[in-house]
């Protein structure tokens, strides 16, 4: 009866077994470090979007909206300056965060951003039509 066990042809694959192994220690880290935390809020008339973007100056947010998604994306350089600096610690991470949400209901030429805090928010108003949205960009005020 032993003898009997199903086998998983997937297994085989070395990469695929150890990528398991690796989430099952550790979860999902890169979710961890590559997405930012966000809360919408939700009235009769609109959403509010408010996401957690500390240490970004406003410039380094972007906000688009294609395809019936609305993409914000956040980027922090590092400065030539800070590059040449002998560090004895370094826990400040320079990279890019980027998340999509769907603008299903949404009046996509309506939108409005702002950013203060550390905190970018944004309304997004209600429609009851659904129609195509137009491509755009966001500014955040």
């Amino acid at each position: 009866m032993y003898g009997l066990t199903p086998v998983d042809r997937g297994e085989k694959n070395l990469f695929r077994y150890l990528d398991r192994m690796e989430q099952s220690l550790w979860g999902n880290l890169v979710d961890e470090f590559t997405r930012f935390r966000t809360d919408i809020i939700e009235d009769e008339t609109e959403f509010t979007l408010q996401a957690e973007l500390p240490g970004f100056a406003k410039k380094d947010i972007q906000l688009d909206v294609e395809e019936g998604y609305l993409t914000i994306r956040a980027s922090h350089q590092m400065d030539q300056e800070q590059k040449d600096q002998n560090f004895i610690r370094r826990e400040r991470r320079y990279g890019s965060l980027s998340r999509s949400f769907s603008l299903d209901g949404i009046h996509a030429d309506q939108i409005t951003a702002s950013y203060q805090n550390g905190i970018l928010k944004v309304k997004l108003p209600k429609t009851a039509a659904e129609s195509k949205m137009p491509a755009k960009k966001i500014e955040i005020q």
